[in-house]
């Protein structure tokens, strides 16, 4: 039998890991106070995990070092378009579909406090949002873009019938997305901020 302590361990980390060896380590804590050991199967999981987070970390290094290599501030006028998606993969992807496109992502945000930030300190042209994230949705994000006049659309498992009334009006695409309607969208948005 699982006793409360092993369980919110195995919540915390499932939710928030900060990096592999935080997985490892509360893996590890899990099967000490549960007194199971470690299986080939765990083992391999708990590989793949720390894998895919060096994997994450390098395209984000990438992303940051192509981000420094763009022509010096004045001499083109780049889109920085906010990203809140709570689905790191999903947020890494839209960001370096953003690049591709000669636009600057700004976040990614994967909560709506981050957003908030973001929004609050930095210049925003346009923006992408998630409607659900984790526990919490996006709405208060997309007024705070709408109070600045900051053109927003939707990117989301959500049907437009799921949005609020005074949000409806907003641009909506449905995951899975095609890049290119995508990344057009992100072009006349952020168009029509300048």
């Amino acid at each position: 039998m699982v006793t409360g302590p092993a369980i919110e361990l195995q919540v915390e980390s499932a939710v928030v890991p900060d990096s592999p060896e935080h997985c490892l380590r509360e893996a590890e804590e899990c099967d000490r106070l549960v007194g199971l050991s470690r299986t080939v199967a765990t083992r391999q999981i708990l590989q793949t995990v720390a894998f895919h987070w060096r994997k994450l970390a390098e395209r984000s290094a990438d992303r940051v070092s192509r981000r420094a290599s763009r022509p010096a501030a004045g001499t083109m006028t780049v889109a920085r378009v906010l990203v809140v998606e709570d689905e790191p993969l999903l947020a890494e992807t839209l960001c370096d579909l953003l690049l591709g496109a000669g636009c600057e992502p700004v976040g990614p945000a994967g909560n709506v406090a981050v957003a908030l930030r973001l929004i609050e300190s930095s210049r925003i042209d346009a923006a992408i949002l998630d409607v659900q994230l984790m526990d919490e949705m996006s709405f208060s994000v997309a007024y705070a873009l709408r109070a600045r006049g900051i053109p927003l659309m939707f990117l989301t498992v959500c049907q437009r019938r799921h949005l609020p009334v005074d949000l409806s009006d907003e641009i909506l695409i449905e995951k899975p997305f095609k890049t290119p309607m995508l990344i057009e969208t992100v072009r006349r948005m952020a168009r029509a901020a300048s």
